[in-house]
């Protein structure tokens, strides 16, 4: 069976590589996971932002949306006398 000893060496040497790889692409895609997880934290916290002027704006409309129901004559303006 002495024949059989570089096979298991060369088997041992390059399963050691390809853990080593894996290591190393597993720390890679960490770092990207932490990365974008702080982006995503960044978008979150920048979507507030624009949901509150969203809500802003769409609260504004409504006002506008029910002044325009009232009847003319009760706007608050008397641009019909005169």
């Amino acid at each position: 069976m002495p024949a059989a000893a570089p096979d298991l060496d060369r088997t041992v040497f390059d399963a050691a590589n390809a853990l080593t790889v894996a290591g190393v692409r597993t720390d890679l895609l960490r770092r990207r996971l932490d990365d974008l997880a702080g982006d995503v934290a960044a978008i979150d916290a920048e979507l507030a932002g624009i949901r509150g002027a969203l809500d802003r704006v769409r609260n504004d409309l409504r006002v506008i949306v029910e002044a325009c129901e009232q009847p003319i004559g009760n706007r608050g303006t008397a641009a019909g006398s005169g």
